[in-house]
């Protein structure tokens, strides 16, 4: 992987992690602000019941107040008709709001009785009261307690009752009790919205008795109890709905109280944490599009291009720099590789020179290391032992002995090797059924720096000629006119053998001594042929292909990749394409779309392990859900629907959580990194699309991915669908 394609994968995954650290501090904040709805609605419903309650205590205090009374304690005594005709009236009922009073004697018996509504109509709420008081003494025991009163609600026909009894005691407090005073107020819609007003909610009661069986409310009433006593659900988006029960006089559940709020506190904390978390990314891409950009031309480039002149040298290419513009370590690592790279060019043009000028040296010259094993030998020994260079070369003198076995030399050089010597003689070399040809030889030790034996390098020069000349001279001096002639051309001849080998000789006593030889080397050089071109250069290291978004039109491109898809998942799996019509274009980079296809198709292949069938569907959508609104990164009103699926086991509610999560994978270890699905999911992020995934366990599974769609026209009409 290169360092450039490594920093991005950084910085993407940087993003990655920042995007999941701000999805769960929103989830996390965002569970605050239900909480916080929950908890105020919850207390809102208790304020409600608590209301009720103190409506309950208001009438109690009315009814003590009447019932300590003089007038009140007289009129049980005497019955007077001047005490009703003033009082008890029903303008009294309703500056009171009351709506029924019973005056009842210590016997318990009807003294007065009246009910009226609002409107100071007759209510027959006094006579049902009476009866319930006179038939169900036991629940209703607390309100005829001597010297005390007692409030608490009842169940009438008419509605629920805020009933109210008081003891009928003189002003002082002083007694014995008359009777008992009771009042009743209807808590009827008008008293609930009485109730409602000052607390600025939507207030409905239902009597626990009409709950109806098998219906909403009554399975919310059952799981109200002690240690629970409210129930909080959201009813729709926009509503939040607290429940809770009133108990009657029985301590026994008689009303269920229902409150109903606007969501503002959500709405307003979604709000406020989107923009929160949309100028946090915005604010992460920048910075991290920022590091990106520096990181890659301060750190990235440089490294590159460091690394590209190292390929190029290691591919031979010497004519390499790069730039050392910076002052940091980079800088300094670059003008050290150009320095490098200089002394490397002389080293070069130098060993160029020397091998060059052994090469075309006319003596046969031969490289071996300590071990025996030849590394060189020029044209000149192959054309003396007519061995190919290339077919022994790094190869032992034992086969160099074999295929030239009339020479001494060979085994003369592997003693000199063994005994760390020099050596420099004359050799008769008996090659073959050739005569026989005489050679001088001189073999030498090359030394390291250290001053240690490293290689042996062995010359050889035909001097076959030579000595067959001398001997000829020799026999020509016996006639004097023959052998003045011979002798002028002979000296004449000797002159030029002496510039060339006499020079040659030079050289090699001075490589011997270790001291520069470049002239002697230039004036054999003059006479030689020219220098052999240089190697070719190699190709330069291609650069990477970035990521290449572009226009595609999803069918012609899922058209073309069925092939290879269904090679990649076999015979045992049908690929079928369903290809929808009038599908805008899309913009994506080719490879990564492709990539997209070839991950989900293998997922779906290993949900599959007995075969089955994968369906990739296309779709115009124009009218996104709005539950994916706020899931997509695009503002378009148009999308491309792709689905893929499969017939296979399906994913369990749980796995499906997960599913995009990196290195989630529910495979045996070592079978899969869990990283295809979370590419998957990036790249549809980067695409501004969205991904979701749906099965049923044992029933397969669909991942459907919303495409933007950046052009509208459709350039070329597709099949409507297509089998592999």
């Amino acid at each position: 992987m290169k360092l450039v394609t490594k920093t991005i994968l950084i910085v993407i995954g940087m993003m990655i992690a920042l995007l999941f650290l701000l999805c769960s501090g929103g989830l996390i904040v965002e569970r605050g602000f239900l909480d916080l709805e929950e908890n105020y609605s919850r207390s809102s419903v208790e304020r409600v019941v608590h209301s009720i309650e103190a409506a309950a205590d208001e009438v109690g205090r009315l009814a003590a107040d009447w019932a300590n009374w003089d007038d009140t304690y007289a009129y049980i005594e005497d019955r007077n008709e001047d005490y009703e005709a003033s009082n008890l009236i029903p303008s009294t009922f309703d500056h009171l709001n009351v709506q029924v009073m019973l005056y009842l004697d210590s016997s318990r018996d009807l003294v007065w009785g009246g009910s009226y509504d609002r409107d100071q109509e007759p209510l027959p709420i006094d006579s049902e009261l009476f009866s319930r008081l006179s038939s169900d003494s036991e629940s209703f025991e607390r309100f005829f307690a001597p010297d005390d009163s007692f409030s608490g609600i009842i169940l009438l026909d008419q509605g629920p009752l805020l009933l109210a009894g008081s003891s009928i005691v003189r002003s002082d407090g002083s007694g014995p009790s008359r009777g008992t005073l009771f009042m009743g107020r209807l808590l009827d819609q008008d008293q609930i919205a009485v109730l409602a007003e000052p607390l600025q909610v939507e207030l409905s009661a239902f009597r626990v008795d009409q709950l109806g069986p098998h219906s909403e409310l009554e399975d919310i009433f059952m799981r109200l109890s002690d240690s629970e006593p409210v129930f909080t659900q959201a009813s729709d988006r926009n509503t939040i709905s607290s429940f809770s029960t009133v108990f009657g006089v029985d301590s026994t559940p008689v009303l269920l109280v229902q409150v109903d709020m606007p969501r503002n506190i959500i709405h307003q904390g979604r709000k406020t944490l989107f923009l929160y978390i949309s100028v946090l990314l915005v604010g992460g891409i920048v910075v991290g599009s920022v590091s990106f950009f520096l990181l890659r031309k301060m750190i990235t480039q440089p490294v590159v291009a460091l690394t590209d002149a190292t390929l190029r040298v290691a591919e031979g290419d010497l004519n390499v720099s790069v730039s050392a513009s910076g002052k940091d370590e980079l800088g300094t690592l670059a003008s050290a590789f150009n320095i490098m790279m200089a002394r490397r060019r002389k080293a070069e043009r130098d060993r160029m020179l020397l091998l060059t000028g052994i090469d075309q040296l006319a003596d046969a010259v031969l490289i071996a290391d300590l071990s025996g094993v030849v590394h060189y030998i020029n044209p000149a020994f192959e054309t003396m032992s007519g061995i190919n260079r290339e077919d022994v070369t790094d190869q032992s003198l034992l086969t160099f002995k074999e295929k030239d076995p009339g020479s001494e030399f060979y085994g003369i050089l592997l003693n000199v090797i063994s005994c760390r010597k020099e050596w420099r003689g004359r050799l008769v070399n008996h090659r073959n059924n050739d005569r026989s040809r005489i050679e001088d030889t001189l073999i030498s030790p090359v030394r390291d720096p250290d001053g240690k034996i490293a290689y042996y390098v062995a010359a050889r020069r035909d001097v076959t000629d030579q000595a067959e000349l001398e001997e000829l001279v020799r026999q020509s001096q016996k006639m004097q006119s023959i052998g003045r002639l011979v002798g002028g051309i002979a000296h004449d001849f000797n002159n030029l053998l002496q510039v060339i080998n006499g020079n040659a000789e030079m050289a090699l006593l001075l490589m011997e001594e270790q001291q520069p030889a470049d002239e002697w080397v230039h004036r054999i050089l003059s006479a030689g042929n020219e220098a052999k071109k240089q190697i070719k250069q190699l190709l330069t290291f291609s650069q990477q292909e970035g990521i290449n978004p572009e226009k595609v039109q999803v069918n012609l491109e899922i058209e073309h990749s069925l092939e290879m898809l269904s090679k990649f998942m076999g015979g045992s799996v049908e690929l079928k394409f369903s290809a929808g019509k009038n599908l805008g274009t899309v913009r994506v980079d080719r490879g990564q779309f492709l990539q997209v296809l070839m991950n989900l198709c293998s997922n779906a292949l290993a949900a599959m392990p007995d075969g089955g069938t994968i369906t990739i569907r296309t779709e115009d959508i124009r009218n996104v859900p709005e539950r994916l609104r706020h899931h997509l990164g695009s503002t378009s009103d148009r999308y491309v629907l792709i689905s893929v699926t499969d017939t296979g086991c399906g994913i369990s509610p749980e796995n499906q959580e997960r599913i995009f999560d990196p290195f989630f994978t529910t495979k045996k270890f070592g079978e899969g990194r869990g990283m295809g699905l979370s590419i998957v999911f990036g790249i549809v992020q980067q695409c501004n699309g969205h991904i979701e995934v749906y099965s049923v366990p044992n029933e397969g599974a669909t991942f459907r991915i919303y495409l933007p769609v950046c052009c509208e026209s459709d350039l070329e009409e597709t099949s409507p669908g297509k089998s592999v």
